[in-house]
């Protein structure tokens, strides 16, 4: 393989590169190369340690030192194909590219190709926003790909691109409905909701949903809280997604959720599909001021206790 192109800046969708890079060239927006140069330390060795048989390959390695940056747009040609990747400028948009086929009319369209999935649109833009989405909605779909490879999902085209656009601007106007209204926030994420969507995946995103387009419609910027990183002592009591979501308990009957999706060390484990419940684990994770996490408090360190 030569290249590898990250059409996105989440753990699941850039995991894989250390299982190819070096020699492959990884291809990235200007912006993840920022992000990704700032790294800590944790998160260059979880990408060094994520697949075993690279882990000793990669030692010494960083992200960065195979990997090719670009600004707007860049165009390949490979084995008489031509590839174009395609970056939509918005203040927010946190790098995500569509990878772009003219040839045969394929497009892998990124985080905007979701497909009958609801949007996780967050509070602190770490995923773009709506009126960012669609910015990039109207000029992939200029494009009429005739096959829609999805961020998440089967297969579509680019009725699935109007599908979301049509979407995002029902979602935009009922919070700036209930806005007008003058309803509160805290009232507005409880009223919030998709029903014209039924069946569609992932109804636990309402909520931030809601509340990042009412920050939108608001004119403010993203809402990023101070994070602390703290330390402890649990048991696993509910495990969800194999090992993505974790319900766990401190030893004096605290409760809480933790998230193992991004860049997380594990110690004594493979990786978090070998999480059980039952399990004692000591654990380092991201608490963001206000104690708000509604997937759950990151992970970054995992090791399993001895029983």
């Amino acid at each position: 393989m030569r290249f590898v192109i990250v059409t996105q800046n989440h753990g699941d969708h850039i995991g894989g590169t250390s299982l190819f890079s070096p020699p492959a060239t990884v291809i990235v927006h200007d912006r993840v190369a920022k992000e990704w140069a700032g790294w800590k330390g944790y998160q260059v060795k979880s990408w060094q340690r994520r697949f075993p048989e690279r882990a000793e390959a990669l030692r010494g390695v960083k992200p960065l030192d195979n990997g090719v940056s670009f600004s707007d747009r860049m165009t390949l040609h490979i084995g008489g194909k031509t590839i174009e990747l395609v970056y939509v400028d918005d203040t927010y948009n946190p790098g995500d590219v569509a990878v772009w086929l003219p040839e045969s009319g394929v497009m892998h369209a990124g985080f905007v190709g979701y497909r009958e999935r609801h949007p996780d649109i967050r509070p602190d833009y770490s995923h773009g926003t709506t009126f960012g989405m669609l910015k990039q909605l109207e000029v992939l779909s200029a494009l009429k790909p005739k096959v829609l490879v999805p961020a998440h999902g089967p297969l579509g085209d680019v009725t699935d691109l109007h599908a979301l656009t049509d979407y995002l601007l029902l979602a935009r106007q009922k919070v700036r409905t209930m806005m007008q209204a003058g309803m509160p926030l805290d009232a507005v994420e409880k009223r919030f909701d998709m029903r014209e969507y039924q069946g569609w995946d992932r109804a636990n995103h309402f909520p931030a949903m809601a509340d990042t387009i009412y920050r939108e419609l608001k004119g403010e910027g993203p809402d990023v809280e101070p994070i602390t990183e703290r330390t402890a002592h649990v048991i696993i009591s509910k495990i969800a997604e194999e090992g993505r979501f974790l319900t766990v308990q401190t030893e004096d009957g605290r409760q809480f959720q933790l998230r193992a999706a991004g860049d997380v060390v594990f110690e004594g484990i493979p990786d978090r599909s070998a999480l059980k419940t039952g399990m004692r684990l000591t654990v380092t994770y991201r608490e963001p001021a206000d104690g708000k996490a509604p997937l759950g408090f990151d992970i970054t360190e995992l090791t399993v206790e001895p029983n």
